[in-house]
């Protein structure tokens, strides 16, 4: 699994459901998940990861 394929996954479900309010991302902690632009995207959208 890339990087590329983890953040086009997390705009697609933020693009359909647009969450309010904090929400808590939980993921397996692998490499693609604490990439710089993974985490960016992350705070940029409020989420706050696990």
């Amino acid at each position: 699994m890339t990087k590329e394929l983890v953040l086009s996954a997390l705009e697609c479900a933020y693009q359909a459901h647009r969450p309010v309010g904090e929400v808590l991302h939980h993921s397996d902690r692998g490499s693609q998940y604490a990439a710089h632009e993974y985490q960016e995207k992350l705070a940029e959208y409020g989420m706050k990861g696990r």
